[in-house]
């Protein structure tokens, strides 16, 4: 049975579908500059290509935590963001 998700879109391979949360770049009225930013980031797994581990299969829906720098992020919409399973740094339980 196809994955179902908001974007429609199935990765491929070791590629999954992350809907990352907003990055914070204020507190209160103070702007941030990128290094004191908040590097690790996270999103919930909407979706995992066909070559994932299981591990990482079975958080479909979780809450992951990976790297800001890692993945790219889907043509016409930056909040979803594609990533590889070992981008995935870990999942709230």
């Amino acid at each position: 049975m196809p994955e179902k998700n908001s974007y429609n879109v199935k990765p491929l391979n070791d590629r999954v579908l992350v809907k990352a949360e907003p990055k914070k770049d204020r507190i209160g009225s103070i702007l941030l500059p990128d290094n004191a930013r908040e590097k690790p980031r996270k999103g919930e797994l909407l979706a995992c290509g066909a070559a994932c581990n299981d591990e990482v299969k079975e958080s479909v829906g979780k809450v992951v935590h990976f790297n800001d720098y890692s993945g790219c992020e889907a043509p016409g919409n930056p909040e979803y963001l594609y990533l590889r399973d070992t981008d995935i740094l870990g999942v709230e339980i």
